[in-house]
């Protein structure tokens, strides 16, 4: 848990860097990246010597609530600390680092940027690593995959959250981010999610290079998840 806290500090900073540049001037953005470096290192610290605590706060983002954890064995997302294991689709190899669904209490700014203007917000948030092992240029966009809940909701990527794992891979190119889909249900118990993820395309031909790959997250809630990691 403390390492997805960590990354969404990193994502709120950027977050709050962006609100603070559509209002400052050149001289403001200087001390205010400054102060939020600063917040950065602080929070991280916090977070780090709290991991059994839900929710945080995240600047410029606001009050996360981890509300959900997603294991699958075949990639490597069981619970242990044994390495995780990349799935293959055509020259591509993609890892996925961690799934979550979160409960968010977003600040004024966040609202009115990400969330259109939601005073409450639920979503599934992944972090994935994808490489291209090929020297073939290939577009392969993970980052834009399908996710199928069990609660009835099929939920594109947020365009405006997407990270950077996927787009034009120019020969061997590795990329990777963290990816949010926004539930539209806000009160529904999730213990399954489904990704469907498309295969790579030659940029040359525009053909499918490998298949399709569908992955099954179970989900635990919090507490569940707390005591399955530490089995």
């Amino acid at each position: 848990m403390k390492k997805f806290f960590a990354l969404l500090l990193t994502i709120g900073i950027s977050l709050s860097l962006v609100a603070c540049n559509t209002e400052n001037s050149s001289a403001e953005k200087k001390e205010t990246t400054s102060s939020s470096q600063k917040t950065d290192k602080k929070q991280e610290k916090e977070a780090k010597s709290k991991d059994n605590d839900a929710t945080e706060d995240v600047e410029g983002l606001g009050k996360v609530t981890i509300v959900g954890v997603g294991y699958n064995d075949e990639i490597g997302i069981d619970g242990t600390d044994d390495p995780l294991k990349p799935i293959k689709l055509g020259s591509a190899k993609l890892t996925i680092e961690q799934l979550h669904i979160v409960d968010i209490d977003p600040t004024d700014d966040a609202k009115q940027l990400y969330f259109n203007d939601e005073d409450k917000v639920r979503a599934v948030v992944i972090d994935m690593k994808a490489e291209n092992t090929s020297k073939k240029d290939v577009m392969f966009h993970p980052n834009q995959s399908v996710l199928v809940t069990d609660s009835g909701e099929q939920l594109e990527s947020d365009m405006m959250l997407m990270g950077e794992a996927g787009g034009d891979f120019l020969g061997k190119v590795t990329k990777e981010g963290q990816t949010w889909w926004i539930l539209k249900n806000k009160s529904k118990v999730i213990k399954n999610i489904k990704m469907i993820i498309s295969p790579p395309t030659d940029n040359q031909t525009l053909e499918d290079i490998g298949e399709e790959k569908r992955l099954n997250f179970q989900i635990l809630d919090y507490e569940a998840a707390l005591k399955k990691d530490k089995k």
